[in-house]
């Protein structure tokens, strides 16, 4: 198991395997993707905790030609925007079989980047049966 420090600007973008979730103290509104105040009434009074990772999907595409070079198997890669327990909808990849409405939760692929740093990708899989 990784354990990771949570900052505000770590999360599986910067290496760390990790969904960041921003919450506003003063109006209680959730998003995905850090920002300094709250999209809904600019409060600045922020608060940024780590994503369980679970979820149900709520659409899928499958995408059969994919580019050379942006993964690391040919064939077909499903996409799947994913509605999180705390209220947020993030994107990442998925089975080619993921179905709408099935339960998810988020592992972190480690893909070889160009530098030394392995890129993650948030995948979602099945969390149930």
């Amino acid at each position: 198991m990784v354990t990771t420090t949570v900052t505000p600007d770590r999360d599986w973008t910067t290496g760390e395997p990790v969904i960041l979730v921003s919450r506003c103290r003063s109006c209680a509104h959730r998003w995905y993707i850090s920002r300094d105040a709250c999209p809904a009434c600019g409060s600045p009074d922020v608060v940024t905790v780590p994503a369980a990772g679970t979820g149900q999907v709520v659409a899928h595409t499958t995408v059969h030609r994919v580019a050379a070079g942006a993964v690391d198997e040919p064939g077909p890669v499903g996409i799947a925007l994913v509605d999180l327990d705390e209220g947020v909808r993030v994107m990442g990849r998925c089975a080619p079989e993921t179905v709408v409405g099935s339960p998810v939760r988020v592992v972190f692929l480690i893909r070889p980047g160009e530098s030394d740093q392995p890129a993650l990708l948030p995948f979602f899989e099945a969390a149930g049966p």
